[in-house]
C-alpha cells in the first residue's frame, strides 16, 4: 500500500503538468498508481523514444499516447527532468 500511494504521487504530477502542457490523460478514477498515458492528438514524432533515450528518459509510445511508469527509486528530479526532455523533443 505505501509503494502504491508514493507511485500515485508521482503519477498525479505526471497527470498535473501534461494538462497544463497541453496533454490529456485518464480521469483520476480510472488510471492506475503506478502508470499513466499521455495522450496528445495526432500522436508522436516516430523517433522521440530515441530522442529521449538518448537524454536517459525512457517512456513506451503506444499509437498517440506515452505510457510513463515511475518506480519507487524515482525522485522529483526525475519528473523535473523527464517534463524538461519532454518539452524539449515536442
Amino acid at each position: 500500500e505505501s509503494i502504491a500511494a508514493s507511485l500515485e504521487d508521482f503519477t498525479e504530477a505526471i497527470a498535473a503538468w501534461a494538462v497544463e502542457s497541453g496533454f490529456a490523460v485518464a480521469p483520476h478514477i480510472f488510471r492506475s498508481p503506478h502508470l499513466i498515458g499521455l495522450h496528445k492528438p495526432g500522436g508522436f514524432p516516430d523517433d522521440l523514444p530515441a530522442r529521449l533515450a538518448r537524454d536517459k528518459v525512457f517512456v513506451s509510445v503506444r499509437g498517440d499516447s506515452i505510457r510513463v511508469a515511475p518506480h519507487v527509486y524515482n525522485n522529483h528530479m526525475d519528473l523535473e527532468r523527464l517534463f524538461a526532455v519532454l518539452s524539449q523533443s515536442l
